[in-house]
C-alpha cells in the first residue's frame, strides 16, 4: 500500500467546556516520520485519535492521501495504531495476535470459524496470513517467542508484537500512541533505533506521539510541538531545537532546559539585563521587558568580566561522564543558569564567582507573550556587534 499524505485543516476538539485542541493545522507528507510532542494535557493524543478515527472533531476536516476523512469511521481509515499499554489479547499467542488483523479483513464470518472455516475456502487465505506473520515476525526478530502468550513475552517483545500486528496490514499511516512509555531506559533506547529502523524499510507515514523530548528529536523527520492545545511550531528537529519560535518551544525542547534571565529592550532595539547590552539589533514593536535565553551549550564561562557577561556563583557541579553540568546563580537576581561544558575544565568549581557571557549570536529573545523577537538580520552586522560589545 502506498504512504499517504495526512492534512489537518483548522481541527478543533473540545470535551464540555474545555477546549483540547484549537484550531489544529499540519500537513504531513507521505513517508514521513512526524512526531507530536508536548507536556501532558497538550492534546497530542487527542489529535492522533481524531486522525485514527476514534474520535471526531467539533470543527475543521481531516484527509488521508486524497480522500476526506473527517467522518469516516475508524475501521475505514486504512491507518493502524500502536498503543501505549500494546492492546494484546492475553489468552492469544503471539502468532495469533498478529494475525487477527488479517484474519477479520480476508476471511468470512463463515471462513473464520473454526474447524469448518476450511469447508467454506479459508484454506489458502490462512495459509497466506501465515506467510505474512512469518515475514514480519522475522523482520521483527519475533521468531522465537511467536507461540508464546502476552505473559511470557518481555516488554520489548510485546511491544514489537504490537509493531507487527499494525505491520503486517500494510495501512497507509501508522498512528503511535507513546509506545516506549512502559519500558525501561535501556530498552526504550533500544526499540526507538527499531522503530526508526521499521519506518526506513517501510516506509510508510508514521504519526509518533510522546511527551519525551529527547525520544521525538532522536527518531522524527519533523516535530510539531502542541502546547495548550495550539500548534506552536513545526520544523526538523535541528531547527525547532536552534531556532525556537516561540519561549514554550524553547523551555520545552531541550536538556538540561534553556537558560533565562529577565531583561528589557530598548527603543533602539539593545536587549539588555541592567546596563549589560547581551543582544542588538531586535526588531521591537515597542520598548519593554524580554525573556533572554541562552542554551547550556553555549554559556561561556570567564574569570574576568566582559562587555557582555553577567557575575554568577557556581554553586554545584554535576558530574556526566564526558562532560560536566555547572549550575549557577546569577549575582544580580534570582535565576538560575546551567552550563555544559568539558569534564576536567580547570577554574570551575563549587563556590567561585565567573562571568557568564555567550557565544557569538547565541542568545535568544522572547516578548512578554512568549513570541520570539528576531534580529533584523540573523547574523549581526559588523557595527551591531561592536554596538553591543561597547553597549
Amino acid at each position: 500500500m502506498t504512504a499517504a499524505a495526512i492534512h489537518l485543516d483548522a481541527v478543533s476538539k473540545g470535551y464540555g467546556p474545555t477546549r483540547v485542541l484549537d484550531g489544529i493545522s499540519l500537513a504531513i507528507a507521505p513517508g514521513e516520520f512526524t512526531a507530536l510532542i508536548g507536556p501532558s494535557g497538550c492534546g497530542k493524543s487527542t489529535l492522533l485519535r481524531l486522525i485514527a478515527g476514534l474520535d471526531r472533531p467539533d470543527r475543521g476536516r481531516i484527509r488521508i492521501g486524497e480522500r476526506d476523512v473527517t467522518t469516516v469511521r475508524a475501521a475505514d481509515r486504512d491507518v493502524a495504531m500502536v498503543f501505549q499499554s500494546y492492546a494484546l489479547y492475553p489468552h492469544l499467542t503471539a502468532r495469533q495476535n498478529m494475525a487477527v488483523p488479517l484474519v477479520m479483513r480476508r476471511l468470512g464470518r463463515l471462513q473464520r470459524l473454526p474447524v469448518v472455516g476450511r469447508w467454506f475456502g479459508a484454506g489458502p487465505r490462512l495459509a497466506e496470513v501465515a506467510r505474512e506473520i512469518e515475514a514480519a515476525a522475522a523482520s521483527l526478530r519475533l521468531g522465537p517467542v511467536l507461540d508464546r502468550r502476552p505473559s511470557q513475552m518481555s516488554g520489548g517483545q510485546r511491544q514489537r508484537v504490537a509493531l507487527g500486528r499494525a505491520m503486517v496490514r500494510h495501512p497507509r499511516a501508522f498512528l503511535m500512541d507513546e509506545p516506549l512509555s512502559n519500558l525501561d531506559m535501556a530498552l526504550r533506547h533500544h526499540m526507538r533505533g527499531e522503530i526508526v529502523d521499521l519506518h526506513r524499510r517501510l516506509g510508510t507515514t508514521t504519526v509518533y506521539v510522546t511527551h519525551d523530548q529527547e525520544e521525538a528529536l532522536s527518531m522524527a523527520d519533523r516535530v510539531a510541538v502542541l502546547m495548550h492545545g495550539r500548534l506552536l511550531q513545526v520544523g526538523r528537529p535541528d531547527a525547532v531545537y536552534r531556532d525556537p519560535a516561540h519561549l514554550d518551544v524553547a523551555t520545552f525542547v531541550g536538556a538540561p532546559r534553556i537558560n533565562l534571565v529577565a531583561g528589557s529592550v530598548d527603543a533602539d532595539g539593545v536587549a539588555r539585563r541592567g546596563g549589560t547590552a547581551l543582544l542588538a539589533g531586535l526588531a521591537a514593536d515597542a520598548p519593554g521587558p524580554v525573556q533572554l535565553a541562552l542554551r547550556p551549550e553555549h554559556v561561556v564561562l570567564a574569570a574576568e568580566s566582559g562587555p557582555a557577561s553577567l557575575p554568577a556563583r557556581v554553586e554545584r557541579l554535576e558530574f556526566q561522564g564526558a562532560e560536566i553540568l555547572a549550575h549557577l546563580r546569577v549575582l544580580d537576581g534570582d535565576e538560575r543558569l546551567t552550563a555544559r561544558l568539558p569534564a576536567g575544565r580547570p577554574g570551575i568549581e563549587a563556590g567561585r564567582d565567573l562571568h557568564v557571557s555567550g557565544h557569538d549570536g547565541a542568545w535568544l529573545a522572547f516578548g512578554p507573550g512568549g513570541e520570539r523577537l528576531r534580529p533584523s538580520a540573523e547574523i549581526l552586522s559588523v557595527g551591531d556587534r561592536q554596538a553591543l560589545r561597547h553597549g
